[in-house]
């Protein structure tokens, strides 16, 4: 009976040590997505005002979008909107993916997945598709030049 409480004592021991093993090294084993979630994590804003109109102290719309991306994939969207005396919070979240330069969110039940190019500190929406899905959760057409739209990392 004592070899045989031996041997199983030393197998357990040893299926601890490679159990422990395994868990170590997937835990240093980190996807090149991940790292680059980690790098881009942070708080990224726009801001847009209107011209202020004849008469008037405050422009007609102000607007700011705060897109918040979380390192484990996550991320949240605040939109603060004033029209005239009339002020909106509008928030929105979901999991987003990353794949070299090109940032995608999913889609949520606010609008459509909206893909972005990361430039530095800098988010580009990309065309109009972007600003599309923005003016239908919004409900304000922020450009009308079609150009592309941009977010910068708050710091």
């Amino acid at each position: 009976m004592n070899i045989t409480s031996s041997s199983r004592a030393r197998f357990l021991l040893a299926r601890a040590f490679t159990c422990v093993a395994v868990v170590s090294l997937l835990a240093a084993c980190e996807s090149a997505e991940s790292k680059q979630m980690k790098a881009i994590a942070g708080d990224y804003v726009t801001l847009y005002e209107s011209e202020i109109p004849p008469g008037q102290q405050q422009p007609f719309v102000s607007q700011r979008n705060t897109l918040t991306l979380r390192p484990d994939g996550r991320w949240v969207e605040k939109i603060e909107r004033r029209i005239l005396d009339e002020e909106k919070t509008i928030t929105d979240s979901g999991a987003y993916r990353v794949q070299g330069t090109m940032l995608a969110l999913g889609a949520t039940e606010q609008g459509p997945s909206v893909r972005m190019t990361i430039s530095g500190d800098t988010l580009w929406s990309n065309g109009s598709s972007s600003i599309k899905a923005a003016e239908a959760v919004t409900g304000v057409k922020v450009n009308d030049s079609g150009e592309q739209g941009f977010m910068v990392r708050q710091r």
